[in-house]
């Protein structure tokens, strides 16, 4: 399946997508480098685009040094993110009912961003950078794959999707206050 064939269907169909991915061997290198790079460079590039040409434009970049920067921050930042929290969830797996499957977690992890990933592409265009908001079905694609990905059962899905994000937001912080 190729890049743009997972994105849409994890994006327009990703209950029936999650036991497909389920199947799928754990491959973390081939999963980097094929899908999570060429996305989340995408959404640096448009990030880039917008921050600097279009947006200076229309009065809102702070500079070319400054967008190069806050993009390559941002590819950074979501390499490490997808790192650090696949590693967390495969942790807390197992305290909710589910299965430490480091390989699985890391595929949740990354498909998940997905939406994320595609609508932060309006970003190119700054005043339609609010329809990044989009990528917020992200959260219910996740919650959609956490029982085939790591069998936790249906009941401790909210627990664990809830323990996750509040984890997840405080090493994001953690994380980008390393990096700046």
């Amino acid at each position: 399946m190729t890049l743009i064939e997972r994105a849409k269907a994890i994006i327009l169909s990703p209950a029936s997508e999650w036991p497909v991915i389920a199947a799928e061997p754990n491959d973390a290198t081939g999963l980097y480098l094929r899908y999570a790079v060429p996305l989340a460079a995408a959404s640096a590039l448009a990030s880039f685009i917008g921050l600097s040409m279009i947006g200076r434009m229309l009065g809102y970049a702070g500079g070319l040094g400054w967008a190069l920067g806050s993009s390559v921050m941002g590819f950074i930042f979501s390499m490490i993110s997808l790192f650090v929290i696949a590693r967390l969830a495969a942790f807390l797996a197992p305290k909710f009912g589910g299965v430490a499957d480091e390989g699985a977690a890391l595929k949740l992890v990354i498909y998940a961003n997905t939406p994320g990933w595609v609508a932060s592409l309006f970003f190119i265009v700054p005043p339609l950078g609010f329809l990044a908001l989009l990528g917020l079905w992200g959260i219910y694609v996740f919650w959609l794959g956490v029982g085939p990905l790591l069998h936790v059962p249906p009941e401790q899905k909210f627990t664990y999707v809830l323990a996750l994000a509040a984890a997840a937001i405080v090493l994001n912080l953690i994380i980008s206050a390393l990096l700046n």
